[in-house]
């Protein structure tokens, strides 16, 4: 993979599952702990039993040794934080400053920078003042945080700026400074996808990347992004919008694919409406892009198996069919596909390639081990099949319109070929092109010149160096 970045991640899965389990430990063992003493542990059980904010509030003032077990619990569990703290609360916490000791203001500030989603800090409260005195009282307490950005004016970006510069993670980071604040925390939530962004925009899709694998592992296509969206949009939207080709690394295909499913199956599934319902159209045409050039890929090997191991006139002509079907691929001319494959060939693909997506594939009867792949270039429709079956296109009208319907799984092979040929031509009077793949290369030139009728492309990107010099000179 190729990151033009300094910032890398590494044993991001394993840090993460350790240091929750540390931390997750760490926790019980000084509730248990705090539990021990008696006024902790009634505090603790009546902040449990859900007040109001003015009866917490008056709760507090009244008995301020409670503060150690708000504080706790403001550190601990994100919800109780959600629901109770505010600048009036953090101003009552902060003027009994004299009788709180320094357990209660290490967990009351992890607490507050632990909660942090963007750059907003302490200083938007309008505590100035509270919160520069209760600095100076811990002064040492606070040098680390200083130090990684988190009391600044941004400290969400300053402080996923030095993770980078550390080159570590923010689990690692704040494990180093021996600050305690949740794995889980929005903090190192919000940190993290910021990070993960960064790395998107700084990735090169043409080769394998480690960051796909690390999104998956960490389930970081369901994080929360707000109350409407998911973080996994975010990632579909940075992705798509960085692809600049279809000639893209198979693991981010893949990681799409599987995560958010193939946008051509039905709009009403689950999994659509989930993710591709929330989804630019423009992105999506992208993707499908994309992944008909995935689809090129997958039937060429399967042409490219039957040349090896079928006669060599065949394996002499493989070149020149992958040339054309590539070639018109790399200029952005295939706007849709499927492939029609045999059962065979489904299953084989299953278990040599198990991560692959074959949601959308066809299922071809009658076929005897061929392979179909139907392309849409503009307003041009090409059939390609393997072995010796000719190469059909027909120009704007198609007599079957649902070879994209991806309810129909079932296909027989003489439909979409012959049988669709000869349909053609009694409903429209019109004959397709259809042309076997002689040796001589002539089907070639014949396919360029009914396709330039109404595509724009450079013809010598379909053809092999042999073809280039027989078109001009032959």
């Amino acid at each position: 993979m190729k990151i033009n970045s300094t910032f890398t991640a590494a044993k991001w899965a394993d840090s993460m599952k350790i240091w929750e389990k540390n931390t997750s430990s760490l926790e019980e063992i000084i509730l248990g702990v705090y539990k021990s003493i008696p006024s902790f542990n009634t505090h603790y059980n009546y902040f449990r039993k859900s007040p109001s904010k003015n009866e917490l509030d008056k709760y507090i003032k009244l008995n301020t040794d409670s503060i150690l077990a708000f504080t706790f619990l403001l550190q601990s569990d994100h919800y109780f934080y959600d629901q109770y703290f505010d600048a009036y609360i953090f101003s009552s916490i902060l003027e009994s400053s004299s009788t709180l000791d320094e357990r209660a203001y290490k967990m009351l500030f992890s607490a507050l920078i632990s909660n942090y989603t963007n750059d907003i800090n302490l200083y938007d409260l309008s505590l100035d003042e509270l919160y520069k005195e209760s600095i100076k009282r811990f002064n040492k307490l606070f040098e680390p945080l200083e130090k990684c950005g988190l009391l600044s004016k941004y400290p969400i970006t300053n402080f996923k700026e030095f993770c980078k510069k550390e080159n570590t993670t923010p689990i690692e980071t704040i494990r180093k400074l021996n600050i305690t604040i949740a794995p889980n925390s929005k903090l190192v939530r919000e940190v993290t996808k910021s990070l993960i962004i960064d790395e998107i925009n700084s990735t090169d899709f043409s080769f394998f990347s480690e960051l796909s694998e690390k999104i998956v592992k960490q389930n970081m296509f369901n994080w929360e992004e707000d109350e409407t969206e998911l973080f996994g949009h975010t990632i579909i939207r940075s992705v798509l919008n960085k692809f600049s080709k279809v000639d893209i690394h198979e693991s981010w295909v893949n990681l799409i694919l599987n995560q958010a499913s193939d946008p051509r199956t039905a709009k009403n599934s689950k999994l659509y409406l989930k993710w591709w319902s929330r989804i630019d159209d423009k992105l999506i045409s992208r993707f499908v892009q994309v992944i008909s050039h995935g689809d090129i890929l997958i039937f060429l090997n399967a042409l490219s198996d039957f040349a090896k191991h079928g006669d060599k006139e065949m394996a002499r002509m493989f070149d020149s069919r992958k040339r054309l079907l590539v070639g018109l691929s790399l200029q952005n001319l295939i706007n849709e596909s499927r492939l029609f494959l045999p059962l065979s060939v489904i299953e084989y693909l299953k278990k040599e390639r198990p991560g692959l997506n074959l949601d959308f594939v066809g299922i071809l009867n009658g076929s005897y081990g061929k392979s179909l792949i139907y392309l849409k270039a503009g307003n041009t429709h090409i059939i390609e099949g393997s072995h010796n079956c000719k190469i059909r296109m027909y120009k704007d009208k198609l007599v079957r319109e649902d070879l994209l319907d991806s309810k129909i799984k079932q296909w027989e092979y003489d439909q979409l070929t012959v049988g669709m040929e000869k349909r053609h031509y009694i409903k429209f009077l019109e004959e397709p092109f259809a042309k076997a793949h002689d040796k001589n290369g002539k089907w070639k030139i014949q396919a360029i010149t009914f396709l330039k009728k109404s595509l724009e492309f450079k013809p010598e990107q379909l053809m092999t160096e042999k073809e280039i010099s027989s078109f001009r000179y032959g």
